[in-house]
């Protein structure tokens, strides 16, 4: 009777009770609905289309400048002197034209700008948008990453929420037995006074994790923008990961991580910018041409109220000392801030090693820890069953089943810390390694 009564219990509450109505939510459906919700990776993302409109807005620099004026000008009127020769006056026989319209078209070819400071202004432009790039995939990393975790979390206090329910529906089987028994004269009031501490506690146990658990669901469900309540999943252990040696994943976390990316793509900007502010500190030579159509065309002599087109072409040097300080100024600003890109850079790599070999650490560990917490459940349920089968046959005491049924729950529990805890150090190492932590088909 005792035991078909706790192996009863031990059924009930073998998961928290949720609404029929509860979202179901894989991680990989956490992950999808954070990144869509993130304020921050929408920034980014805004960051990255300005970065975009940026490096095709600096192609115009390739072109000649061309540049165009409209003008109407009234003059007013003056008395034109007679003309003397010899003594001789005469009228004078130019006629004063008092409106004047103009057309003028500038084309402009930099020649040295375009070589010494606009092609590498555009590669600095380009570099600016990979790490922009690059940015942006840090971010959605972070996020992937935090989503992640957010989930696990709750699914840590919904496995432990559904241990400690169980262990309250134990223990309110076992007192209702034991009531029973001490009526009879069979056990003593200290039997059922230590079974009802225990259930005191139990429940205790069980609204703080019960509070703990809508914490951790309000947490998750405001990061992804989701109406709570939400079912979640134990994760499945993972298999083979450990197998790979640090230095291969040191290798990989080399080659993928977009921070890496983004430092390297960030000294390249710099360089470029560098020689652009350099190139521009040089003298300018620039070819110009001008075609004027005017009425009346200051070229055509004697003037007259007639529209006439004349062009000029120049060759032109242009050089200021006050601006190319600047710009050297300007050049000496980037080159500093290539130094500490690279310096961020190795840094960075050099850290790799370490976060790394630590995730990898964490990981063995954990895989080990698990195995371990499999195991000591199976004993401690072989245990409180064997403790059973005692106390039905009158050969255990109440408080040896108690103490079996305790020992059974602290090893399912520790057994679900350990599945989550492995399943973060994955994540973990995934992160460190560069890999990716979204969905294919995540926005």
């Amino acid at each position: 009777m005792i035991r078909s009564l706790l192996l009863a219990a031990l059924a009930l509450a073998a998961a928290p009770a949720l609404a029929d109505d509860a979202l179901p939510l894989t991680p990989d459906d956490a992950v999808r609905h954070a990144l869509a919700a993130a304020p921050s990776l929408d920034a980014q993302q805004a960051a990255t289309r300005q970065a975009q409109r940026d490096a095709a807005t600096a192609t115009v620099d390739f072109a000649p400048i061309l540049e165009g004026t409209a003008s109407y000008t009234r003059l007013s009127k003056v008395e034109l002197p007679p003309l003397n020769f010899g003594g001789m006056e005469i009228d004078n026989p130019f006629v004063p034209v008092y409106d004047n319209y103009s057309l003028k078209g500038t084309l402009t070819w930099p020649v040295s700008d375009l070589f010494f400071a606009i092609l590498p202004g555009y590669r600095a432009s380009l570099g600016a948008l990979e790490v922009q790039r690059a940015s942006e995939e840090v971010e959605r990393r972070k996020v992937a990453r935090d989503a992640l975790q957010a989930y696990y979390q709750l699914v840590l206090v919904r496995e432990g929420l559904a241990v400690a329910e169980t262990g309250v529906a134990l223990l309110e089987a076992h007192e209702v037995q034991l009531a029973d028994l001490f009526e009879a004269g069979l056990v003593t009031r200290a039997d059922v006074l230590q079974v009802q501490a225990q259930l005191a506690e139990a429940r205790a146990q069980r609204e703080t994790l019960l509070g703990q658990s809508t914490v951790a669901e309000a947490h998750l469900c405001t990061m992804l923008q989701i109406p709570a309540p939400v079912a979640v999943l134990l994760p499945e252990p993972p298999t083979d990961e450990e197998s790979r040696s640090a230095e291969e994943l040191v290798a990989l976390a080399e080659s993928q991580r977009p921070e890496v990316r983004l430092l390297d793509q960030l000294v390249q900007t710099h360089r470029h910018a560098a020689r652009a502010q350099r190139g521009a500190a040089l003298p300018h030579i620039a070819v110009v041409g001008n075609y004027t159509y005017a009425n009346p065309n200051q070229r055509i002599s004697p003037p007259t109220a007639e529209f006439n087109g004349t062009w000029d072409a120049t060759v032109a040097m242009t050089w200021s000392p006050g601006e190319s300080l600047k710009r050297a100024n300007d050049a000496a600003k980037a080159k500093t801030e290539q130094l500490k890109a690279e310096a961020d850079l190795e840094t960075l790599e050099r850290g790799l090693n370490v976060q790394v070999a630590a995730a990898l650490a964490d990981l063995r560990a954990a895989t080990r820890l698990t195995v371990v917490a499999a195991e000591q459940v199976s004993a401690a349920e072989a245990a409180f069953e064997a403790q059973t089968d005692l106390l039905e046959a009158g050969s255990a005491t109440a408080t040896e089943a108690l103490q079996a049924e305790a020992s059974a729950r602290r090893a399912r529990l520790a057994l679900v810390d350990a599945r989550v805890d492995l399943t973060l150090a994955q994540i973990d190492l995934d992160y460190a390694i560069g890999d990716a932590l979204a969905p294919e088909n995540a926005p």
